[in-house]
């Protein structure tokens, strides 16, 4: 939507995408092939985290 991309991947990538910076979605298949998806969430502390070598504040 944002950046007005349609990408093709591989199959079998894996791909990182920040919903917070751009909206993004799936786009439709043909009824006789099979598409698996999956989202994972990962707060901010993480990040943080990692950024001051893996140190808790």
């Amino acid at each position: 939507y944002d950046l007005r991309l349609m990408v093709d991947f591989p199959s079998g990538s894996a791909i990182l995408i920040p919903s917070a910076y751009l909206r993004h979605s799936d786009t439709f298949i043909n009824k006789t092939k099979t598409h698996y998806s999956f989202t994972q969430y990962m707060t901010t502390g993480l990040f943080d985290c990692i950024d001051d070598d893996h140190r808790v504040r």
